[in-house]
């Protein structure tokens, strides 16, 4: 432990060291800022949508203005940082996911000094830059990951370079490369700026992670039947079939583990695995003592390297409606006929539905299930040529529940979740 602690330590001071060697440089033939401008800047890349982390250019720039110092100056630029997705992406078959992106690390110093004859310019180049990836296990945490790199550098003239980087890499639980690896990115590259580079990304790494972790960020369910569009009874069974999908591109995923849990009321099945289509099915059965209640359901969850999704699946409560309506169609006062009615609806049959009609808003749909309506009929009709007529009256009840189910077919009354109503007799 104490060993592991002073390695920390070290490498610390020396990541430290990296940072701030370059800026000593530009220092050099200077007395702080005394005789020269300075002009300081610092610039974030946008991050690119669906990604993490942080990337800055820096920049410096030291102008003599003084009778000593005219004619001398110094511009330092550094670029440190990158990107890395969000969330996790299939790497191969069989399928592991992965979380990748890319790191740069350069720094570039122009310097301008006419204290010497002739006048001396100097030049100072390191570049470093990486594509990091690390494997996301089933319980969504990281404990490997892969760099692959190119380094150069130019001093004055002497390039070196490029030197490539390619190595596996322990992931620790700050997110951290393990040592070894830092060490050896040293020795490949004959410089810091390898280890530096890998522990900036380390602090992304974290940042994604936090992300992938949060419910429905990276996965998400479709249910079907939809949640709030199956009503049931007393005891009844619904086998919900549960549709395992990115958030991104909605692609199915292969594998994984889910629970569920009953939510208010009922019963369901427990846990089990996720099928290779991305699918998995959870039974729940309505409480058996007493009516089923809204808020009645079951709250699923899924984990996986592609994500953890989170959400209630909700029976719709069996609401009944009751209501009289009137529809009168007259030629006269003598002739007329007229329809009285009074009904209750239910929810239809799942197996059977009907389409919404008020666009993207979603409906509910009632037919009748109880109830009766009256047909009154009146007429009065004069002879041709003479007093003679005819007229007549007559009325027929019909109960609901005699009625042949063809003969209520066109019969719907269509609820929308934002008010509307539309009644079809």
């Amino acid at each position: 432990m104490v060993m592991a602690s002073r390695y920390l330590a070290l490498w610390a001071c020396a990541l430290l060291a990296v940072a701030f060697n370059v800026v000593v440089f530009a220092q050099q033939g200077t007395s702080g800022t005394v005789g020269y401008e300075v002009t300081r800047s610092q610039t974030s890349v946008p991050v690119p949508h669906g990604m993490a982390g942080r990337k800055t250019i820096d920049r410096e720039r030291r102008i003599g203005n003084t009778e000593e110092t005219d004619g001398n100056s110094t511009d330092f630029t550094m670029t440190l940082g990158g990107f890395m997705h969000r969330c996790p992406v299939p790497e191969s078959t069989p399928v592991r996911f992965e979380v990748s992106g890319d790191f740069e690390y350069s720094i570039v110093v122009d310097g301008v000094s006419t204290d010497v004859v002739p006048t001396e310019r100097k030049r100072y180049e390191k570049h470093m830059t990486a594509r990091i990836k690390v494997l996301v296990n089933d319980d969504l945490s990281v404990t490997e990951g892969e760099v692959e790199g190119e380094f150069s550098s130019n001093i004055d003239g002497v390039r070196s370079g490029p030197v490539r980087l390619h190595r596996r890499f322990r992931v620790g639980e700050a997110g951290t490369p393990d040592i070894d690896a830092l060490i050896e990115a040293v020795g490949v590259t004959g410089d810091m700026a390898a280890a530096a580079l890998m522990w900036n990304a380390s602090m992304t790494i974290l940042d994604a992670q936090r992300t992938w972790r949060e419910p429905n960020a990276c996965a998400e369910f479709e249910f079907d039947p939809a949640s709030e569009t199956r009503a049931v009874s007393r005891g009844e069974s619904v086998e919900v079939l549960a549709k395992y999908r990115t958030r991104d591109g909605r692609q199915p995923i292969p594998k994984g583990t889910w629970y569920a849990a009953v939510e208010q009321g009922g019963k369901v099945t427990e846990s089990g695995q996720v099928q290779s289509d991305g699918s998995f099915v959870v039974r729940y059965v309505a409480r058996s003592s007493g009516d089923p209640k809204a808020g009645d359901g079951a709250r699923i969850e899924a984990i996986s390297p592609a994500g953890y999704a989170r959400e209630v699946w909700r029976i719709l409560e069996r609401t009944t409606y009751e209501g009289t309506f009137t529809h009168v169609d007259a030629l006269d006062a003598r002739n007329f006929a007229k329809v009285t009615g009074h009904l209750t609806w239910a929810p239809e049959d799942p197996n059977s539905p009907s389409s919404p009609t008020f666009g993207a808003v979603t409906s509910r749909f009632f037919r009748p299930s109880a109830g009766s309506f009256v047909i009154e009929q009146q007429f009065f009709n004069s002879g041709i040529g003479g007093p003679g007529h005819c007229e007549g009256t007559g009325s027929r009840t019909f109960q609901i529940q005699q009625m042949a189910p063809g003969s209520l077919r066109y019969m719907l009354l269509e609820i929308a979740n934002d008010g509307r109503y539309k009644l079809t007799l």
